[in-house]
């Protein structure tokens, strides 16, 4: 009786000591990570060309990933849209690495981002005076309008709540900088060398299948709910894309547009119209018979007798 009493009171402490064994070889849990967010839009007008380009990074608590979204249109000398429908807008995109993902973030944030100012003319990696300042007939810099360089936008957001910051920096003219570009030599050049060239280098993206009216309209909706429309093209561009494609799914974002403070987009969206045929969007279209702008009535009536002839 003696041996069977010490052997059950040893065994409890056996238990005990092999639990802790196991615990022990458990491998470290990763600490929750802050979820953060990285945004540029790019936007090239070249005399026959048009790309718009959102690359995206994002890093949530389990999960981290990069999406790159592009709108291309191109142009014969006659300036019809010559470019297909399937080729209008593609998406791009991949699951990243969580270990790539934070040593993304960490030199990105070591670089102090949100003490950079709200404004550059053009990347700090160059001088205004190396920049070409001749000025083309629509009074742009000729550089900017050939798309050798456009303006973009950078939206740094990171926390959670109450805690939750965010910065963004509009660049006047942008010109996609090198890929090795020394931390802290040009911060803002630098951080768009590092999610752009340096992110592709680590992680190839692969392609999506894409549904271009309802991606466009979705993107669109979304950079006119961050109140950043202030690219110079990309309103116009997105409106005349949408009436390429055809699609009456794209009645709400046009219709919307038909009211737009810029006289240019308000008659990109009648043409836009006009081509889908809905004769939905008949009422909208009336409206604009009283415009301030006489290029804008005209149009409207000739639009709205072609909606109404459809309708019945």
């Amino acid at each position: 009786m003696d041996t069977r009493r010490r052997y059950e009171a040893a065994m409890p402490r056996a238990r005990k000591d092999v639990t802790s064994t196991v615990r022990a070889e458990e491998p470290p849990r990763r600490a929750p990570a802050t979820p953060w967010r990285i945004d540029l839009h790019v936007e090239l007008s070249g005399w026959l060309t048009y790309t718009y380009r959102h690359l995206r990074i994002e890093r949530t608590a389990r999960r981290a990933s990069a999406r790159e979204f592009v709108l291309s249109l191109a142009y014969d000398e006659d300036l019809e849209l010559v470019t297909r429908p399937r080729d209008l807008v593609r998406q791009r995109g991949r699951l990243l690495d969580l270990d790539v993902a934070d040593r993304l973030w960490r030199r990105l944030r070591a670089l102090k981002p949100e003490r950079l100012e709200g404004n550059y003319a053009c990347l700090d990696h160059m001088e205004a005076h190396q920049l070409d300042a001749s000025v083309g007939i629509d009074g742009e810099p000729i550089a900017v309008s050939t798309g050798e360089e456009g303006p973009a936008c950078l939206t740094l957001s990171w926390g959670v709540g109450a805690r939750a910051r965010r910065k963004r920096i509009v660049i006047d003219r942008f010109r996609e900088p090198p890929a090795h570009l020394r931390d802290g030599a040009a911060p803002l050049a630098t951080i768009c060398a590092l999610i752009d060239a340096g992110l592709k280098r680590e992680a190839p993206f692969s392609p999506r299948r894409t549904q271009p009216s309802a991606d466009l309209a979705l993107e669109f909706e979304g950079l006119k709910a961050l109140c950043f429309l202030n690219l110079r093209h990309f309103e116009r561009r997105a409106v005349e894309a949408l009436g390429s494609l055809r699609d009456g799914k794209a009645l709400p974002s046009l219709t919307g547009e038909l009211f737009a403070p810029d006289a240019q987009v308000r008659l990109q969206a009648l043409d836009a119209l006009a081509a889908i045929g809905d004769g939905a969007a008949a009422a909208d279209v009336e409206l604009l018979t009283w415009d301030d702008e006489g290029p804008v009535r005209e149009k409207a009536r000739h639009v709205l007798e072609r909606l109404k002839k459809i309708e019945a």
